[in-house]
């Protein structure tokens, strides 16, 4: 499955083998410029509040975030508006705000180069 904008492809689903799925976002460099370095990752993520929380739909329990709570601090993977209602079928429905989690990964993983520069600053020292 191609996921396409305008002609180009902005990602795909696809098999990475007979039992895995790769879910793809394009990030190739010739579609992309003006690139500067993350900053302040690790305070970012420190700022964001987690919780384990109960779903309403059928009380399974969960790990994660509020969205409309993390939109202020890091607003790249919400999605929607806070308290926003649909009209479905003429009954008025929640229309959710959602979070893609997957773009958390970037950030994750520059406040680990983060972390690990202060670790052996400090080994160093």
């Amino acid at each position: 499955l191609r996921l396409q904008d305008s002609g180009a492809v902005i990602g795909s689903i696809s098999a990475a083998s007979g039992t895995a799925v790769l879910f793809n976002t394009t990030s190739d460099y010739r579609l992309k410029e003006d690139f500067k370095d993350i900053s302040g990752a690790t305070e970012t993520i420190n700022n964001l509040k987690l919780y384990n929380f109960k779903w309403k739909n059928d009380g399974t329990r969960s790990d994660g975030i509020i969205a409309h709570e993390a939109m202020a601090i890091y607003p790249q993977p919400i999605s929607g508006e806070k308290d926003a209602m649909m009209t479905e079928d003429g009954v008025e429905r929640i229309s959710p705000q959602q979070v893609d989690y997957s773009n958390f990964v970037p950030l994750m993983l520059k406040s680990i180069q983060e972390l690990s520069a202060k670790i052996t600053a400090l080994e160093n020292a």
